[in-house]
């Protein structure tokens, strides 16, 4: 009875090795055999935009290796033709859309497929038959008493009107709202002051802005230029230039401001005030203001700006030698000795830095320099630099730029070993920006008038060396910037 049992074991076992051997031998087969590929080329923008008439057509090419077929998500309004073909042949696809009757935009995906290899999908957009466009609505200019003005709305579907500015003075009497074609008149309130502007935005059925209607009521022009001048503490003139369409006159809010004065106080439409300054010997920044007026007529309120004239003070340059518990050694080897730092590449950079830099104008002056010296000076503001590179040697320039702006090349005297860098890190216009420039021995190389990668007012991390060669810096200069205050 045991040797039974033993024996049908031995067979199962034997039939699940037989079992097992046969399912590896199909496995390996499969394997051996060559994989499926296709290749699938078509020539197709990514997207079409057509007119609702349906007039327009799309075209494609396609061709594969495999046959290969075209079709369209929406084929009740769209025909491909030939939206099949066989392998190894290029074929050219043209694709059509019945008109779109409907007011809105209806969008379909055409999909180039070849076997089991989906190629591209193409957007479609067919337009649709809504239009709303404006008559006599351009740049609308009403007269000053009060007054009435209407423009035509041609459209298809429903609209409305509403003005966004000017809305203290400038209304919609009628025409707030319409279905197909239709009439906004607008009114606008007696203007007994300065002129002024107002804004009417048509939307479409949907609420989305469709059109808009810039509106002008006149009155009387008095635009400075600006209404906060500076000057520096030796300029001799400042110029203000003022739109006008009327006489105006223009007076010192504090007569007892004696430091400066105007070539003349009454004008005549548009004009330039010419204002003589004295020289600032002071060490602050002078402050005044002083006010320009329309003359009242008829009819109207007289206008009045008040502007403010700064005069910066001389700013100071103030010297320092290097001392080494001012910096800090970040590369190679400097030397400190004498006021001076010298630096020398020795396989690596040699570097020197120092935190806490804060806006102004510095200068480094370089006493001695080797033919092949790659001076470098950076201001670091976590990820961004300000980069400032005199690199001497056969075919080298002197480098200014920005880590985010890129750095631009300029030729200089690379035979000297004396040299001062001068950059110029200063409040830009818009504020808030940095005005940046480059200065080599007195003579500006570029300026970038508003970098805005750097808030300003930010300090930096300021590190000076070398790249190549050797150099020594005998000392280095900081101006403050003027500190102009509030407006």
């Amino acid at each position: 009875m045991k040797e039974n049992i033993k024996q049908i074991m031995n067979w199962r076992t034997l039939l699940g090795t037989l079992i097992l051997i046969s399912s590896w031998s199909v496995q390996s087969c499969k394997d051996n055999e060559p994989m499926k590929w296709v290749d699938l080329r078509y020539k197709a923008a990514d997207s079409y935009t057509i007119a609702a008439s349906g007039e327009e057509k799309v075209s494609i090419q396609v061709k594969s290796t495999d046959p290969w077929i075209v079709y369209s998500n929406h084929s009740d309004w769209c025909t491909i033709s030939p939206n099949q073909g066989e392998a190894d042949e290029l074929y050219d696809v043209q694709i059509t859309y019945k008109p779109n009757t409907s007011l809105d935009d209806r969008i379909d995906t055409i999909t180039i497929k070849s076997d089991y290899w989906i190629g591209k999908e193409v957007g479609i957009i067919q337009k649709g038959i809504a239009y709303l466009t404006l008559e006599n609505a351009d740049d609308l200019l009403l007269e000053k008493e009060e007054t009435a003005r209407s423009f035509n709305v041609s459209s298809n579907q429903n609209w409305s009107a509403a003005v966004t500015e000017g809305g203290e003075w400038l209304s919609i009497q009628s025409g707030e709202s319409g279905t197909l074609d239709g009439v906004v008149t607008l009114k606008a309130s007696e203007n007994k002051g300065e002129q002024r502007s107002g804004t009417v935005i048509i939307y479409d059925r949907h609420g989305k802005e469709a059109a808009n209607v810039e509106c002008t009521q006149k009155g009387v022009v008095l635009t400075p230029a600006t209404q906060s001048l500076r000057a520096l503490y030796n300029d001799a003139t400042v110029t203000l230039h003022v739109e006008s369409n009327g006489e105006w006159t223009i007076e010192k809010e504090n007569a007892e401001d004696e430091w400066y004065s105007f070539t003349k106080t009454e004008y005549n439409g548009t004009d330039d005030i010419v204002i003589s300054l004295q020289e600032n010997t002071g060490s602050s920044v002078l402050k005044s203001t002083f006010r320009i007026s329309s003359k009242a007529q008829a009819g109207t309120e007289p206008i009045v700006k008040v502007i403010t004239l700064k005069q910066g003070n001389k700013a100071e340059a103030k010297r320092h030698s290097f001392v080494d518990s001012e910096w800090t050694i970040t590369a190679g080897k400097p030397v400190f000795a004498d006021g001076a730092v010298s630096f020398a590449y020795e396989g690596t950079n040699c570097r020197i830095s120092r935190e806490g830099m804060k806006p102004g104008t510095y200068k480094f002056h370089i006493s001695a320099s080797s033919n092949d010296a790659q001076c470098q000076l950076y201001f670091l503001y976590g990820e961004k630099e300000i980069r400032w590179m005199l690199f001497k040697g056969e075919g080298e320039n002197a480098r200014c730029g920005t880590s985010d702006g890129g750095i631009i090349q300029y030729p200089f005297d690379n035979k000297k070993a004396e040299y001062t860098m001068e950059m110029h890190v200063l409040e830009g216009n818009p504020s808030g920006s940095m005005k940046l420039e480059w200065h080599l021995d007195g003579a500006v190389l570029r300026s970038i008038p508003s970098y805005t990668g750097v808030a300003y007012g930010t300090n930096a991390q300021i590190i000076l060396g070398v790249a190549k060669g050797t150099a020594t810096y005998d000392w280095w200069e900081y101006t403050a910037p003027i500190e102009w205050g509030d407006e």
